[in-house]
């Protein structure tokens, strides 16, 4: 009963934290919280008649995004489309986070589905096995569409485990250690450099963890809750694929995954060095490094434009440690077309056109692309930071989220997670995680 309760609270704390998520949404995007949809103009039946882009018919499309932050990119890139298919215009519809993808459960199987949609991986693969998803496989083949101009592992998050694509990468999200120069310069301690071991890792941690009393007055690193963010990348990086290389079993009986989670375990409750979930609760991860309550921060690129504004170059970014291997977790965002929609040709140029280049290099404005030939857009908007964390990542960067049921394995994770950051006991909480993913994971 205690257990549930514990549980419950939790749970509760890391949906306020927005761990559910994988990428795209942070503190410093400015997200739209309001929770309401922008009005979608009435299309009449004349307007939906099925036109190809050459036609000249009139053809409005309904575009789906989650993020205020978003808009204005999006438009950009839709006024290329409008400009090379002046009979094709668009509908945005803006919901909140929390909105989004309650909206598109409910909307994609339905008459009411938008023609177009952004999606994170770990859903777009759950539609996609539902039937809710218009496969982009034929369309590739027969405009002989070159993938070859996205990183791999933006790729392969839209592809299914039978090889089918789902969805066209548009941006993706990976980590890097993000450091305060003022609070190491004050404490007289080096730098941190890139690949520490886990070992360097927290003792570095350690010596920038300032208590007084009973009280953190400043913690040494954030190692939040969420997956991604984090803890995937950590896993990856002592050698441990949670859901095996074929991302399809579960595999938390590895020793590595073990030695992984003891270690954040340990920084946050025998070190004092790292905060606790009900920590960042109180004061939100972001705010905590910005505000100088942190030395350092695991974090994505998305918070690079935050940070900037908030804390000058008064921070730098370096790679994650790799205690036994470099590597980073990648997720990322990409652009589907529904099953339903009656325009699916006009869907597929829209696409083609949110691939090219110049379409890329707006989305770098914000996030990192998925394009390789448009990363430099956004690593040139930092030019006076690090970048090479972020460089890399097209090199050393791995998708480990599982290929099948990911919400049931995901949620399983995320239980296991909250036990350890409440300082539950660790084998119980893997041993349970364990049998629940081999479940979910089943063919």
């Amino acid at each position: 009963m205690k257990r549930k309760k514990i549980t419950a609270i939790l749970m509760a704390s890391l949906m306020v934290l927005g761990c559910f998520t994988g990428c795209g949404k942070t503190e410093g995007q400015k997200t739209d919280t309001s929770g309401t949809e922008k009005e979608v103009e009435t299309v009449t039946d004349a307007e939906e008649e099925k036109t190809t882009p050459e036609s000249g018919g009139d053809v409005v499309l309904n575009m789906y995004l989650w993020d205020q932050s978003m808009l204005d990119g999006v438009e950009r890139r839709e006024a290329m489309v409008t400009q090379q298919f002046p009979n094709i215009t668009f509908n945005n519809t803006v919901l909140s986070w929390n909105d989004y993808w309650t909206k598109l459960q409910t909307a994609l199987p339905s008459d009411s589905s938008p023609d177009l949609f952004f999606s994170e991986a770990n859903h777009t693969i759950a539609y996609g096995s539902k039937g809710f998803l218009e496969l982009l496989d034929s369309y590739i083949e027969r405009d002989s569409y070159d993938m070859s101009v996205f990183v791999d592992p933006a790729i392969d998050l839209f592809t299914s485990l039978d090889g089918e694509i789902y969805g066209l990468p548009q941006n993706i999200d990976h980590t890097a250690l993000y450091y305060n120069k003022e609070l190491f310069d004050a404490a007289n301690v080096e730098y941190p450099k890139d690949d520490m071991t886990f070992e360097e890792f927290r003792e570095l941690a350690k010596k920038l963890t300032v208590i007084e009393g009973d009280r953190v007055q400043q913690y040494g690193v954030i190692v939040g809750p969420q997956p991604q963010n984090a803890v995937y990348s950590l896993l990856l990086e002592n050698g441990c694929y949670p859901y095996g290389e074929d991302r399809v079993s579960s595999n938390f009986s590895d020793p590595a995954m073990k030695e992984t989670l003891e270690l954040i375990r340990d920084m946050i409750f025998e070190d004092q060095s790292a905060p606790s979930v009900q920590d960042l609760v109180d004061e939100s991860a972001d705010q905590m490094f910005i505000n100088g309550r942190s030395a350092m921060y695991v974090a994505a690129p998305a918070s690079m434009d935050y940070f900037v504004e908030a804390m000058g170059t008064n921070f730098d970014v370096v790679s994650m440690p790799a205690n036994k291997k470099a590597g980073v977790s990648i997720m990322g965002m990409g652009l589907c077309m529904s099953a339903k929609t009656k325009y699916k040709e006009e869907c597929w140029e829209v696409m083609k056109i949110f691939g090219s280049r110049q379409a890329q290099e707006i989305e770098g404005e914000q996030l990192c692309p998925a394009r390789q030939d448009a990363q430099e857009a956004f690593f040139e908007i930092f030019k006076d930071y690090n970048m090479e964390p972020f460089r890399r990542s097209a090199d050393i960067g791995e998708v480990i989220i599982p290929k099948r049921n990911m919400g049931v394995a995901d949620q399983a994770f995320q239980d296991m997670l909250g036990l350890i950051y409440a300082g539950e006991d660790l084998d119980e909480a893997l041993a349970e995680a364990d049998g629940k993913v081999a479940e979910a994971l089943k063919e």
